[in-house]
């Protein structure tokens, strides 16, 4: 006997009322970041991802407690003082006036590029270089030639003896300035040999000449 096709479709229909539903039902989640979040939300949700990063990686100016590592141990960067502060001033000032239209390039220790040896990576309040940065990794700016260092109350000691010797151990470096804003002097180291360095104490009213860019410094505040 053949079903009239009027109840075959009769009975699938009943069929499928009667076998429940297997296809999973899609939950709703909601999304913090989504587009229908507010900008507040946004914001929030950025704010915990970029606080997983080190500070003195992500911000620009380093915070108070930044370090370097001098000579394998890692020493903090003083808080500058006033005077600090206004003798770097006064140095940026004079170095990108003078370099404004040659092929060096100024960076102060805001621009966090270090220079890095085999056991230090040192952030000079200033330093010059006329070659670009390694391709490789572009923190590590291998061709300095004149370095300027400020000395600080707090650390007087290390910058005079560790961190100046890594200084020394930079080949293309030419000559380091170290002002001493305590005493009003300054100290001029200038390579004439490979191992060798000629010294020049300078009072603070004599002019300093860097001979590695041409430029003769007088009158610094401090």
């Amino acid at each position: 006997m053949i079903a009239e096709p009027a109840a075959l479709l009769l009975l699938l229909s009943s069929l499928k009322t009667m076998i429940p539903s297997t296809r999973p039902t899609r939950r709703r989640e909601s999304n913090p970041c989504s587009r229908s979040s507010s900008r507040t939300r946004i914001s929030s949700c950025s704010a915990s991802v970029t606080s997983n990063v080190p500070e003195f990686v992500v911000r620009r100016q380093p915070p108070d407690d930044v370090h370097e590592i001098i000579d394998g141990l890692m020493q903090p960067i003083p808080r500058p003082s006033k005077a600090h502060e206004s003798i770097c001033e006064a140095l940026e000032n004079a170095l990108r006036e003078h370099l404004a239209c040659s092929l060096e390039q100024v960076f102060t220790a805001r621009d966090r590029r270090p220079l890095c040896t085999d056991r230090s990576t040192l952030y000079p309040d200033f330093w010059v270089s006329t070659l670009c940065r390694d391709p490789v990794n572009e923190q590590r700016v291998a061709y300095p030639g004149l370095v300027i260092e400020v000395l600080s109350p707090f650390r007087e000691k290390v910058d005079r003896g560790a961190k100046l010797h890594a200084y020394r151990e930079i080949d293309s470096v030419q000559e380091l300035l170290v002002i001493d804003p305590a005493r009003g002097r300054s100290e001029l180291y200038r390579r004439c040999g490979p191992r060798q360095w000629h010294f020049t104490d300078v009072d603070r009213s004599e002019p300093i000449h860097l001979d590695s860019i041409g430029l003769s410094l007088e009158g610094l505040p401090g």
